[in-house]
């Protein structure tokens, strides 16, 4: 039986080599295409990493099947066992892009459960203890996996979304009035509606805040510089309403002949400072939301 099946087992066996040659060069193929347009090859896109990674996936896991049934073989015809390092280099990437996509996807499910919370209830320290363990986790990593290019993409998207933070603490200022967001959102290309019960992180989150660092800081600073007109606007508006003439009685000998005017030094000097501090809220460049009401006032006074 065994001398009958010797022609059998040298066909198959040639059979075996043509199909490990041919495996061979559809691994170098793959391996091209992995580095090409796989997981680790989609620039700033890591949701579409995520995806990728799945399909590449089922395609590894298809050629490791593969590679078994034909080592099973070659161990069948006392061939050597070939080695195919293209298929062991892809499944050491695809382990270390595992494990970043892992983490991209834990701190995107945070980040979602983070942008359902309303602006007035923001609390940035949450935020931002939140994403430090994220980036601690990602420094953990082995150094060859952390530096794969979709490495340094994750670290680079939550180091952007950690240093915007700050710039939550800014647009949370009281001198933001609604003709502030209004500029901040053509400026954003954002549209959204102000209402404190409806406006939830996941619009600031949208709006990419750390490439408006500049336009941030010079719309709130605008907004300060607006807000210290407001006051000073209400101030010299609550002087006048409170402020009263002093008018003492009139007696001519035992009788009351009813009130006169008294001393007006202290209205009048009230009048001066306040003209003074009118003045120069007209003169700021920040007086446009203000300028009828100072107007009226220097006016008036």
């Amino acid at each position: 039986v065994d001398a009958s099946l010797i022609v059998v087992k040298k066909k198959f066996t040639e059979i075996t080599q043509q199909q490990i040659a041919a495996f061979g060069l559809e691994l170098k193929e793959f391996e091209e295409r992995f580095h090409m347009d796989g997981p680790g090859a989609i620039g700033r896109d890591l949701d579409k990493g995520v995806e990728q990674l799945k399909e590449y996936k089922k395609e590894v896991d298809h050629y490791e099947s593969e590679r078994q049934e034909l080592a099973n073989a070659e161990r069948l015809f006392d061939l050597p066992i070939t080695m195919y390092p293209e298929l062991l280099q892809v499944q050491k990437e695809m382990k270390g892009l595992e494990q970043i996509y892992a983490l991209y996807e834990e701190q995107k499910a945070a980040r979602e459960v983070w942008a359902e919370t309303l602006w007035a209830n923001l609390n940035v320290q949450v935020l931002q203890e939140g994403i430090e363990t994220f980036l601690k986790a990602l420094r953990k990593l082995p150094k060859d996996i952390k530096n794969m290019p979709v490495g340094r993409v994750l670290d680079e998207k939550m180091k952007e979304f950690r240093d915007s933070l700050p710039l939550f603490v800014d647009l949370k200022h009281e001198a933001l009035r609604d003709r502030h967001w209004k500029e901040l959102m053509n400026k954003t290309g954002q549209r959204f509606e102000m209402n404190p019960d409806t406006f939830t992180l996941e619009n600031v989150f949208a709006m990419e805040l750390h490439r408006f660092q500049d336009t941030i800081g010079d719309i709130v600073n605008c907004a300060v510089k607006e807000l210290a007109i407001e006051k000073g606007v209400k101030e010299v508006e609550e002087t006048w309403g409170n402020l009263k003439f002093n008018t003492p009685k009139y007696i001519k000998g035992t009788s009351e002949r009813g009130h006169i005017l008294g001393a007006v030094d202290e209205v009048l000097q009230t009048l001066d400072d306040n003209a003074m501090q009118l003045q120069g809220m007209a003169a700021s460049r920040f007086i446009g939301p203000f300028f009828n009401s100072v107007q009226n006032w220097e006016k008036s006074l």
